[in-house]
């Protein structure tokens, strides 16, 4: 999807944080693994990892934002693909991000527009 396309605008965070991949029934959640976070935005987080994960599932855990603020987040896949040195590329949305953390993303990107 080119960024004309997109709905919310994404601001490159490179940051290496540790997501659980969220199983069947309640309290199933996988050991924790390192995904390199790509680009961020009120919407959702760009990622790269080793881990071959399907689109629709769910992973959870907690990702420092630009202002050193820690978010508890989950990502749910929409899309993925493989990349040539092994690793596989994602696209996630938020599910169920507050309201007032999303403004945070948003108030960040209105004053940092370098970032684009």
């Amino acid at each position: 999807m080119s960024s004309e396309q997109r709905l919310y605008r994404r601001t490159d965070l490179t940051k290496t944080v540790k997501l659980s991949l969220i199983g069947e029934g309640e309290g199933m959640f996988s050991e924790p693994f390192d995904v390199e976070i790509i680009n961020m935005s009120s919407d959702g987080v760009g990622f790269r990892c080793d881990q071959q994960l399907l689109i629709g599932e769910v992973l959870t855990g907690k990702v420092e934002i630009w202002t050193k603020e820690r978010l508890d987040v989950f990502l749910k896949i929409i899309r993925c693909t493989e990349e040539a040195n092994g690793m596989y590329g994602y696209g996630s949305i938020f599910v169920g991000l507050e309201g007032s953390e999303q403004t945070r993303i948003k108030i960040y990107q209105l004053f940092n527009p370098e970032d684009e």
